[in-house]
């Protein structure tokens, strides 16, 4: 491998110390909790290759609601 000899610069160049907790952690609510538990339980009791699961097969509107944030 090559080192780099120059400083690379522009406005997509960052650094571990430019970036923080708070810019990649997402607080869910209780309810959005609940219902990846509730999916998880269904998931483990009425087990299916992914293939043939679907978004749609969960309602989930708490953390369709976060993701969309």
């Amino acid at each position: 491998m090559t080192p780099i000899d120059m400083p690379i610069e522009g406005p997509s160049v960052w650094t571990r110390r430019d970036v923080h907790p708070e810019d990649y952690r997402v607080e869910l609510s209780a309810a959005c909790l609940d219902e990846i538990r509730r999916a998880a339980d269904e998931v483990r009791e009425f087990p299916l290759p992914t293939i043939l699961r679907r978004p749609d097969d969960f309602a989930m509107p708490a953390c369709r609601r976060e993701m969309a944030r």
